[in-house]
């Protein structure tokens, strides 16, 4: 919480540690993982999201729309699924 000085530690029982740990963390050498965690969680929501959409508006009628729209859902899910397992496969390949 914030007091009259606005000093948000001063009431922390750990604000000694706390400054240093993030000055180590700021110094820190570590490759960033923006893009593991673009990869991860953010591609395939891209890819779920984008093939509803395409294949919504590309696929023929169908007689029933609830048909259509568990096909589409169904193809959405299997394409997503498969992009995700191809990049851990490639991932595990190049580790090795």
């Amino acid at each position: 919480m914030e007091n009259r000085n606005g000093d948000y530690c001063s009431q922390c029982p750990k604000k000694d540690g706390c400054k240093e740990v993030y000055e180590k963390l700021a110094q820190s050498d570590a490759p960033s993982v923006l893009g593991k965690v673009l990869l991860a969680f953010l591609l395939p929501i891209v890819v779920f999201v984008g093939l509803l959409i395409g294949l919504d508006f590309w696929l023929p009628e169908f007689e029933g729309e609830t048909l259509r729209s568990l096909v589409v859902f169904a193809v959405s899910v299997t394409v997503t699924f498969a992009v995700v397992w191809l990049l851990k496969y490639l991932r595990q390949r190049k580790r090795t």
